[in-house]
């Protein structure tokens, strides 16, 4: 069976980036992607840590100044940044980066999300 690969990415608004390579366990469908574009922020944005995920923007506080004017709270989902991506290209054939999260998780904590808490995640990232 493959995996999925997604790159979470944190871009503040000055172009600093930091990204995260990320191995879902389990194909991915259509079905699921496209469901899920519709309870992304713009079409491609998560908070991470509401779905269980790691924040790239911790791994950027850890290199420059942060936070500042130009942060915010959000992840970009790389993938999802020129409309919703095909299963195909995202399945691989990596180890998950945590064997006990699954495709299945992934799309049901952003399915059953009911918008993002952005007041919870600048507090918890110190902004």
């Amino acid at each position: 069976m493959k995996n999925t690969l997604i790159t979470l990415k944190y871009v503040d608004e000055s172009n600093y980036k930091e990204s995260i390579n990320y191995v879902l366990k389990g194909e991915i469908t259509d079905e699921q992607l496209n469901e899920i574009a519709e309870h992304l922020e713009d079409g491609e944005c998560i908070i991470a840590e509401e779905i269980g995920l790691p924040t790239p923007a911790l791994q950027f506080a850890e290199k420059y100044d942060f936070p500042t004017e130009d942060d915010h709270v959000f992840t970009t989902i790389q993938e999802f940044q020129s409309g919703i991506p095909s299963a195909e290209s995202l399945h691989t054939d990596l180890t998950p980066t945590d064997p006990n999260y699954t495709v299945d998780d992934f799309y049901t904590r952003i399915i059953e999300s009911n918008g993002w808490d952005i007041t919870r995640e600048y507090e918890r990232l110190g902004m």
